[in-house]
């Protein structure tokens, strides 16, 4: 097949490809589905020279078709919402303690806390950060200047730091989380624990058992959790909180997600949620979603300033009476509505406005009677 072909024909293909059921692809998978093309061409055919994004070459036409196919489908509204991880809300984390899923006296509770606060408190991401952990990155230490524990978790190889030659001169900076002793959850604590019970050299997460040891703490087995089980932890964490998670995407990101937000929606500066999510780039910004205070703030300063008037009610109308004498204290403007009562020795008849719903009528000897009107 020659340039010629291949110009030709990739502009039918960018514009007639659809799924199996008939509807479109979105604008990112046509992309992708004609790089796969290009790097096949280039691999197996030995075209080296192939590309499809160079504009005024061989093939400008296929390029020209391409992106307008993606404005076309980014114009109709398929594709334009990225699928992201949503964060774990404060009030999902208590539920987790209050539920039992997160807890200090099971080996499962411990596992589980440490997973989820491994991707809240030092940024792991969802899945090769945790599988690739060890136990000696942590740990528990002292800072004798303010009488305060920490624990420290050194960094290894990360998505955005891999060594070699061309990250050979970045230093991974150790992560610190100090202790907070009014907090119900120690999470220093917690850690310390689940650290006394795992092997102090090897992976991090370890099979939690049912059973307990013979100093009745709880007990983990020497083999690591499964690949897949780690896969689905935070779902696995809101059905067993029996947490709807609704249209929300929750997947072992969203620990992360939940760090980058909780700071950035407590008025954080960037640079120090940066000292914890470890980012290289401005794509910290994409971690920070505004939370309802935000949004309510900028809501309201967004508004017209006028606000409008309060109606006040006026205060109720208070009637005291004896069989020959009658005493009125009331707002003006009730006083007059409830004027001219007619009172005999056994009979009180007042004439009610139309503004009063409720009546309190206070007896001599201390009861009250109220009635709706």
């Amino acid at each position: 097949m020659t340039d010629e072909m291949i110009n030709y024909w990739g502009q039918r293909f960018v514009m007639e490809i659809r799924r199996q059921d008939g509807t479109d692809y979105p604008p990112n998978t046509i992309l992708q589905l004609v790089c796969g093309l290009q790097r096949y061409l280039r691999n197996e055919c030995c075209r080296p020279y192939v590309n499809f994004m160079l504009a005024g070459n061989q093939f400008n036409d296929f390029r020209k078709s391409l992106d307008t196919r993606m404005k076309e489908l980014f114009s109709d509204g398929v594709g334009g919402k990225k699928s992201s991880s949503d964060p774990v809300t404060m009030q999902d984390e208590l539920k987790f303690w209050e539920t039992g899923v997160f807890n200090c006296s099971s080996a499962t509770g411990l596992s589980n806390a440490v997973f989820y606060y491994n991707g809240k408190l030092f940024g792991f991401r969802g899945y090769t950060e945790h599988v690739n952990v060890q136990a000696d990155q942590f740990e528990i230490l002292m800072d004798t200047e303010h009488n305060l524990r920490y624990i420290q978790y050194t960094p290894r190889q990360r998505k955005n730091s891999q060594g070699g030659i061309k990250g050979r001169k970045h230093v991974q900076e150790p992560i610190r989380h100090y202790e907070q002793p009014d907090r119900e959850h120690n999470l220093v604590a917690l850690y310390q624990t689940y650290l006394t019970l795992i092997p102090q050299i090897g992976p991090f997460y370890r099979k939690p058992l049912d059973c307990n040891d013979e100093n009745n703490n709880p007990k983990f087995s020497s083999t690591t959790i499964s690949h897949y089980m780690m896969k689905n932890q935070m779902k696995k964490f809101f059905s067993e909180a029996g947490i709807d998670a609704g249209d929300r995407k929750i997947t072992n990101h969203s620990a992360r997600v939940a760090l980058c937000t909780s700071l950035y929606n407590q008025k954080f500066a960037d640079k120090a949620v940066i000292s914890r999510s470890k980012h290289k780039s401005n794509a910290v910004q994409a971690y920070q979603r505004e939370q309802f205070e935000i949004m309510n703030d900028i809501s309201s300063a967004l508004e017209p300033t006028l606000k409008k008037a309060r109606s006040e009610s006026p205060p109720p109308a208070t009637v005291t009476c004896t069989p020959m004498e009658l005493k009125s204290e009331a707002a003006p403007a009730v006083e007059s509505a409830c004027a001219s009562p007619s009172v005999t020795d056994s009979t009180l008849m007042i004439h009610l406005p139309t503004c009063v719903k409720k009546v309190t009528i206070m007896k001599y000897d201390g009861k009250q009677m109220c009635f709706d009107v």
